[in-house]
């Protein structure tokens, strides 16, 4: 979004918008914010990751032995009402225009077989003409033509199954070569995609966002459906602590502003996390929101009733006053980035007044590595060479002999080398087979591909379902979160998870002392958090416990427990 002229400008249609108040482009339907918060305000380190992160996503998909498959290709449409959410470390861009660029490479050494698959039909078709016509009229040169064209369909017949073969040979070759570059950060995306993909890309990624924090006009906002998944595409909830202290008895008639009291203590937070020292740290804002308490009239839904991703922070209160009933909440972030490991770590901070005490809830959520390391990739690749020694007859007939050769040997070490050899080989194959005719029906789809009357019939359900609710219907759709459906929820390495979370606990344990130690220059009382000696006593024994080793898949049951207490309840 620009502003020119006292006008707002799109960035996506670049049409002027007279209302300085507006997020959504009433032109384009993009929400103004889109394009502008996606990688502007990332540091060096997390630009390294997220590059390395998009390219291992991307090569897993292409290490599929079926790629591409349709039914895979599904999971890239948004359903109504929805959006894909916050992805941190993901750049949905290079992402789509990796995996539809390759789509469209096999597309084109695809195009040989399907002309060869018409010929083939049309001689078929004329020889069951001919096979129909001997019986009724009695000419040699019928029969002649009848024999010379099953002749001529089983030479072609022959010809498209090499043909097949070797293009699924080709196929495999590209895969093994793009997964490679990938890996060795090498690639260059060939210029294949057609204008109408790249327009189709470009209306899906106003359904990403990238979580970034730290942004001083803008702030992610999250749509909570699942309350075991409070911060949704920010990772698995892996502790929580609140501190509540009461005003000192010289501070029991002070009245004190909150949003100047939660300023002086994210100064004092920020000061005291960066003396540690840390390789990559951020600072920001997020606002969390209820799905089954958004209004259908909300200004923070678009115009097609999906959530907005960004939320500018100039007009917070009057985008939140406009939207009755709602529940949220805004959350001060520290962000701490592991680039060896690949793992990120959050502290979500709360302020808030319990009568005249003053409390602070903190949330620890981690977002670990993707489940597929670069000896995955490795084993594939190699799987792929395998497969390749296997193209010629003569030489898998020869490797046969000599397996054979080893089963009847009766030598033990012969028979140890086989176990070891079966017991580290990739069995699922690199390349598998697939019908020419289904990689033609692979493509991104959204509505633009209905045609006119299917828009309207869509346009018309659309509409009665808005008159029909009162809240956000898209409660009821579990969204796929593509990074953490992939991800772990830290680091797996053996002495990176020590250091990792020794060093996650040190900023738990420095950020409650520097909230502690500010809440008592306030004038609250922080007894109740000190020992005899006068040390603090910060039960950090959660973050020793972190949950390692597990997928952050988190499935939504599109089930809440209202007015619960037990839910509620945290412990000090």
């Amino acid at each position: 979004m620009k502003k020119k002229n006292n006008l707002m400008v799109c960035s996506h249609c670049q049409k002027k918008v007279e209302d300085e108040l507006c997020l959504i482009c009433p032109h384009c339907e993009n929400q103004f914010t889109s394009e502008h918060s996606l990688n502007s305000h990332m540091s060096q380190t997390q630009k390294i990751m997220t590059k390395k992160l998009t390219s291992y996503l991307a090569a897993r998909f292409l290490a599929e032995p079926n790629f591409p498959s349709n039914n895979r290709f599904e999971i890239f449409t948004s359903l109504p009402f929805t959006n894909f959410g916050h992805q941190p470390l993901l750049d949905a861009k290079q992402f789509l225009h990796i995996l539809f660029s390759t789509v469209e490479e096999i597309k084109e050494k695809m195009k040989a077989i399907r002309l060869f698959s018409r010929v083939l039909w049309l001689f078929f078709v004329i020889w069951i003409v001919a096979l129909l016509l001997i019986n009724t009229v009695k000419y040699d040169a019928l029969f002649a033509f009848f024999f010379i064209s099953f002749v001529f369909l089983i030479i072609l017949w022959f010809l498209r199954s090499r043909y097949v073969i070797k293009s699924y040979h080709q196929i495999s070759d590209l895969r093994a070569k793009l997964i490679a570059d990938l890996m060795s950060d090498s690639y260059v995306e060939p210029n294949v995609l057609k204008q109408e993909d790249l327009d189709k890309i470009n209306r899906q990624l106003k359904f990403y966002g990238n979580g970034e924090i730290g942004n001083k006009d803008l702030m992610p906002v999250l749509v909570v459906t699942d309350d075991q998944h409070p911060f949704p595409g920010y990772g698995r909830l892996q502790a929580e602590m609140t501190y509540i202290c009461p005003p000192k008895k010289e501070k029991l008639d002070t009245k004190y502003d909150l949003s100047k009291v939660e300023e002086e203590i994210r100064s004092s937070i920020q000061d005291r996390v960066k003396s540690i020292h840390l390789k990559d740290v951020k600072f920001g804002e997020i606002m969390t929101i209820h799905g089954d308490t958004i209004p259908i009239n909300s200004p923070l839904l678009d115009t097609s009733k999906v959530p907005l991703l960004w939320l500018r922070k100039d007009l917070r209160h009057q985008y939140l006053n406009e939207s009755e009933g709602l529940s949220y909440r805004t959350f001060f972030v520290v962000q701490v980035s592991f680039p060896e490991s690949m793992t990120l770590a959050f502290f979500f901070i709360r302020f808030f007044f319990a009568g005249n005490a003053l409390g602070c809830h903190i949330s620890v959520t981690t977002l670990g590595p993707l489940e597929w390391d670069q000896q995955y990739f490795q084993r594939r690749l190699l799987r792929h060479t395998v497969e390749k020694k296997d193209r010629f007859i003569w030489k898998l007939y020869w490797r046969n002999i000599l397996k054979w050769k080893i089963l009847l040997n009766k030598d033990g070490e012969l028979d140890r080398l086989k176990i070891a050899r079966e017991a580290n080989k990739d069995k699922e194959r690199f390349q598998s087979n697939f019908l020419p005719g289904s990689v033609s029906r692979v493509k991104l789809k959204d509505k633009f591909d209905m045609n006119k009357r299917q828009i309207e019939r869509y346009q018309d359900e659309f509409q009665e379902i808005i008159e029909e609710n009162t809240l956000w219907p898209g409660v009821c759709f579990k969204t796929y979160n593509l990074r953490e459906e992939s991800s772990y929820t830290f680091t797996l390495d053996f002495y990176g998870r020590s250091e990792s979370i020794s060093t996650v606990k040190t900023i738990y344990d420095q950020l409650s002392k520097a909230l502690l130690d500010q809440f008592d220059e306030l004038g609250f009382s922080v007894k109740e958090y000190r020992d005899e000696e006068g040390n603090y006593s910060i039960n950090a024994e959660k973050i020793e416990q972190l949950i390692v080793g597990e997928k952050v898949r988190v499935h939504n049951k599109n089930v809440r427990q209202k007015n619960n207490p037990s839910k509620n309840v945290t412990t000090t």
